[in-house]
């Protein structure tokens, strides 16, 4: 209910890019940590680590008053994160598998 006033508001386009922008953010989040640690590269460390993230984010605009408080950016900013996990987890089992066929080829 809250999104479609907003919607109304803000007009299609900015809505959009709002919640792409928040989406898009997390991203490199979720694709980026898994590459720092394996114990990172587990979807339920991941998805919790990018809520903390966005809540401590949010908590920081509450409490210095700079932007505001908004549960629907811990939301969005948390599907970026596990999208961005996603990416990683996809791109890492297409380049583990690669490396196998040609590890698999010198040895013929």
């Amino acid at each position: 209910k809250r999104f479609i006033k907003y919607r109304e508001r803000l007009g299609f386009e900015n809505f959009a890019v709002n919640i792409l922008g928040n989406i898009l953010a997390f991203a490199p989040f979720g694709f980026l940590l898994p590459m720092l640690k394996k114990s990172y590269r587990h979807f339920f460390v991941i998805a919790p680590l990018s809520a903390l993230f966005s809540l401590s984010i949010e908590l920081v605009q509450l409490y210095t008053r700079v932007g505001i408080f908004d549960v629907d950016d811990i939301l969005l900013n948390s599907i970026g994160g596990i999208l961005g996990y996603l990416a990683f987890t996809i791109l890492h089992f297409i380049f583990r598998r690669k490396h196998k066929e040609t590890n698999v080829k010198k040895g013929d």
